[in-house]
């Protein structure tokens, strides 16, 4: 029968199955189809090339960590699995097997998860096209990994324990800042001297440095909402304040007041107060333990 296809033309399409009443049933489906409008989709299009095609233009539109992952699962997992399959005869039964497959190997449930997200989201856009009629990974349900347990922060005590004891290091301000303001890492690490407005007691909060592709990289903040100016407390303000100071004196003058501190162990609970190898902390926080032993 002819069918209106993707790029607009009729072409002829050819139904098979394995008894009269499957093959009439795929030719009335694909009659519906045609009748409402919606063009069939390619039949020589396999998973494997859509999923790369969709690649280039997702790099575009997320960030890069998201396209990391996103294409790790492609090229991991999702590929050598239903990457030969043609895109319009792939079903949600293949895809629960898919998943299953990935199960049985011993995947951790928040990959599974990741890699049913990954192919779901792909999915989505053959549907916006009108590549297919439907999302088949939608209809694929998969276990739900646990939450993740919080992680428990410093006491009033702790804290101020800790800041007197690493109050001569030379990240001391950056400490106090993640102490008192609660930044997350990747912003604490991308702040600049110009974020800092020490005549009105504010900092901006407008950047954040990560590692992408084994390179430091500047990155906007993933949401509206993380990009904002917060009051400097006094604690904070006085560190800034010295520092700031001091700055005319030292032999070079950052532009980065976060960037030296990639490589600091930031959790500081645990860089305190854990039994793990002292090589790991920075050596401020090797000398607190050393002398003062875990925080109780």
């Amino acid at each position: 029968m002819y069918v209106r296809a993707i790029n607009g033309r009729l072409e002829r399409r050819y139904v098979y199955g394995k008894t009269r009443r499957e093959t009439l049933q795929k030719v009335v489906e694909l009659q519906k189809q045609h009748n409402d409008g919606l063009p069939a989709g390619p039949t020589t299009l396999t998973v494997e090339r859509y999923l790369q095609e969709w690649l280039d233009h997702i790099k575009h539109h997320v960030r890069p960590q998201t396209y990391i992952g996103y294409e790790s699962s492609v090229r991991l997992h999702i590929i050598p699995r239903i990457g030969s399959k043609k895109l319009v005869r792939l079903t949600v039964r293949g895809v629960r097997l898919m998943i299953d497959n990935v199960r049985d190997g011993g995947m951790r449930p928040r990959m599974i998860q990741w890699i049913h997200s990954t192919l779901r989201n792909a999915l989505q856009h053959t549907f916006s096209e009108e590549l297919v009629t439907r999302d088949v990974a939608k209809s694929v349900r998969i276990e739900q990994p646990e939450k993740i347990t919080a992680i428990e922060p410093f006491t009033s005590i702790e804290a101020h324990t800790f800041l007197l004891k690493v109050q001569r290091h030379r990240l001391y301000a950056l400490w106090v800042i993640m102490l008192m303001l609660g930044l997350r890492r990747s912003e604490v690490c991308g702040l600049h001297w110009s974020d800092v407005d020490l005549d009105h007691g504010t900092l901006r909060v407008s950047r954040g440095l990560q590692r992408v592709n084994g390179s430091l990289r500047e990155l906007p903040p993933k949401t509206r909402r993380s990009r904002r100016t917060v009051p400097l407390r006094c604690c904070a303000f006085g560190s800034c304040a010295r520092i700031e100071t001091a700055k005319p004196r030292s032999r070079s003058t950052p532009t980065s007041l976060g960037r030296h501190t990639v490589r600091v162990h930031l959790n500081c609970r645990h860089a305190v107060g854990a039994t793990d190898s002292d090589s790991d902390l920075p050596r401020a926080v090797r000398q607190t333990r050393a002398s003062t032993g875990p925080l109780t």
